[in-house]
């Protein structure tokens, strides 16, 4: 017969035992999504599984346009655009195959759902007409993924193979042409593969990097016979709630009843709509050159300059000008054919290869510019059109393009560029300086009237 204190004892050692097994189980969970900025695979996060979260990854996917100035997620472009077809609170991720870097900056608050190696089976492609027929060849098609791995700020996601899942037959309307083919349409598909739901990140600076690989080992000849490879790697910012650049527009507002990216295209309307020798950004006229309505905008320059400029406002006015910016289009002596996507990535590519960006206004400076590539106050690449001055145009009485006639109308152009709405300053003296390294060095001294 046992005593009180053997009993006693007893139930001690059992509730260590309890105790131990259950941080066992705890420190399983938490080893199985690497830390908690992940969300485990069995979970719903925001409403969805994950199999039903990687259906609605596909259709974004396989909707996007593969033509037009931003490229789609899935190829390796410099007109890549992380916020393309994105909405709600859960953003999607993609990657080309190779080895590719892309630095991006995000809103606070969005979760990353991101397809990491994976793979599709549609009726538009042929690869079955019914769900069942879909599914086995997704299901095949994965099979061959090999070497998958994953890390959110360097932290090893853990039992990776726990993160694939095969989707639920999803319909979706692919653009023509669209991703995998010539001509889109309506279509359904089953997609199976591996993926992870990042939770919302702190603002700041964090990477995600993934890498793995199809490897596919059939008859010669056959369609599947082949290799395929990816190293990903996202270096991310997230932006703090509020930017806390007082007297700038937040970059998704609408400010005085227009986006940055419409002003933007105003903003390039208006230079090329002044003739050569009554140019503000050629500093051969007054700031007030062509200005109208509640917003005036400010020049930066097309070639490289330190220059000081003083300029009279109107009371009231705001004010929107660039940083960095580049355009492109097909005017020469002769006309070149250049495609709108050329037309692009060359203009983005003036804004990808920029230096170090300041700008400072009285003296306090503007927060999230430094980086032109992935500032928040990026805009475009995008398609516009733009009418030359009546008399002496700029692109023939100053690029030398002696070809192109006195009010001609360029389209299809391109652009893309960092930009600020300045709210209207007070009256008095001001001053807007603004660099970019080994290019650009322009100060503003305003006078706004009372």
């Amino acid at each position: 017969m046992k005593s009180k204190a053997d009993r006693t004892l007893r139930a001690l050692s059992t509730g260590l035992t309890l105790a131990v097994l259950l941080a066992l189980a705890r420190s399983v969970a938490l080893a199985d999504g690497a830390d908690t900025k992940v969300q485990p695979p069995n979970s719903h996060p925001y409403g969805k599984s994950y199999a039903e979260w990687s259906a609605e990854w596909w259709t974004w996917s396989m909707e996007l346009p593969v033509t037009g100035p931003i490229s789609h997620p899935n190829f390796d472009d410099p007109a890549f655009d992380v916020t393309e077809g994105q909405r709600g609170d859960v953003w999607f991720l993609a990657a080309p195959f190779g080895t590719v870097v892309r630095n991006i900056t995000i809103p606070n608050g969005k979760a990353l759902f991101v397809g990491l190696l994976n793979a599709e089976s549609s009726d538009l492609e042929g690869l079955g007409s019914n769900a069942h027929d879909q599914r086995a060849n997704a299901i095949w098609q994965a099979d061959h993924i090999v070497n998958v791995t994953c890390s959110v700020d360097g932290v090893v996601v853990k039992n990776i193979a726990k993160y694939r899942v095969v989707s639920p037959q999803f319909t979706f309307n692919a653009p023509t042409p669209w991703l995998f083919g010539t001509t889109g349409g309506a279509g359904t598909s089953v997609a199976d593969g591996y993926y992870v739901m990042v939770e919302p990140l702190s603002p700041g600076a964090h990477t995600i990097h993934y890498s793995g690989g199809f490897h596919f080992a059939v008859a010669e000849g056959d369609p599947f016979d082949y290799d395929a490879s990816l190293d990903m790697t996202y270096n991310l910012t997230v932006l703090p709630e509020r930017l806390g650049n007082r007297g700038v527009a937040p970059p998704d507002s609408k400010p005085h009843g227009m986006s940055y990216d419409e002003w933007s295209v105003r903003w390039w309307q208006w230079v090329f709509s002044l003739p050569a020798n009554n140019s503000p950004i050629l500093d051969t006229g007054d700031c007030s050159a062509g200005q109208s309505g509640h917003v005036w905008f400010l020049a930066g320059a097309f070639a490289p300059t330190t220059v000081t400029r003083q300029c009279t406002i109107p009371p009231g006015t705001a004010l929107f000008l660039p940083l960095a910016n580049g355009w492109a289009d097909n005017t020469g002596c002769p006309y070149t054919t250049f495609t709108a996507q050329e037309l692009a990535n060359y203009a983005a590519s003036f804004v990808d290869s920029a230096g170090t960006v300041t700008c400072t206004i009285d003296g306090v400076p503007v927060n999230y510019v430094a980086n032109a590539a992935t500032s928040p106050y990026r805009v475009g690449p995008q398609l516009f059109s733009y009418t030359l001055a009546p008399t002496d145009n700029i692109l023939a009485n100053y690029f030398g393009a002696g070809c192109i006639a006195d009010g001609t109308v360029v389209t299809p152009a391109a652009e893309d560029g960092e930009y600020l709405m300045l709210e209207p300053l007070s009256a008095g003296h001001h001053t807007i300086h603004f660099t970019v390294q080994g290019y650009l060095d322009i100060t503003y001294n305003l006078t706004v009237k009372k």
